[in-house]
């Protein structure tokens, strides 16, 4: 079964970024079901052998949205592992994301975006810590720069780290290779991958 989206549109030629979201966003919402299992597959069994190899500890991970790729699985069995996990929680549409540790299962409540985090009695007092960031992508141009979904959460996260004078952690990027973009589309607050992840394998940047 082949690897390109079920879209007859092409592609957008032009770096507009809104062109681009709305046309990746469709793109992954047309995976058939039994290409997209397959492909989780892949990207997890991927994700497991870099995550041994690198020695990760404390990860912040993602629940999926919008058709990104569903990876639940690959958590609870980092957990189950000893891998400390967390979750991006946002509080403000213009703030820096909250990172709060998780443990599947855990009771949940719904972000400003509508998106499960986990119960924290004091959100505002949790700033835990993770060397290894796996974050999902809209997209990912040639240089390994992400594009996401416009709100520009993990951008903002990174930048307020920088000015605080902690040290960067790993960060890399999960999509379908039907979301690599043939064309640079990054700006300067644009958030730089050290690596994405596809099913159909790594690529360093």
């Amino acid at each position: 079964m082949s690897n390109e989206p079920l879209m007859a549109e092409p592609p957008p030629d032009s770096p507009d970024k809104s062109l681009w979201r709305k046309w990746l966003l469709r793109s992954r919402l047309s995976l058939l079901p039994e290409e997209r299992q397959k492909f989780e597959k892949q990207m997890a069994d991927a994700l497991s052998a870099r995550a041994v190899t690198e020695g990760w500890q404390r990860v912040l991970v993602f629940l999926p949205w919008k058709g990104e790729p569903d990876l639940v699985m690959v958590w609870r069995a980092w957990h189950k592992r000893g891998i400390a996990l967390g979750l991006p929680v946002v509080q403000a549409h213009d703030a820096p994301l909250q990172l709060t540790d998780w443990t599947p299962g855990s009771p949940m409540l719904k972000d400003l975006m509508g998106l499960p985090a986990p119960f924290v009695e004091d959100l505002s007092t949790s700033n835990a810590q993770f060397d290894t960031w796996v974050v999902p992508c809209v997209g990912v141009d040639q240089l390994g720069y992400r594009l996401g979904a416009g709100k520009g959460f993990y951008d903002r996260t990174i930048a307020h780290r920088e000015a605080r004078g902690l040290a960067r952690p790993r960060i890399y990027g999960v999509t379908f290779s039907s979301s690599l973009m043939p064309m640079p589309i990054a700006e300067p607050h644009d958030l730089r991958l050290d690596a994405v992840l596809t099913e159909r394998g790594w690529r360093d940047f």
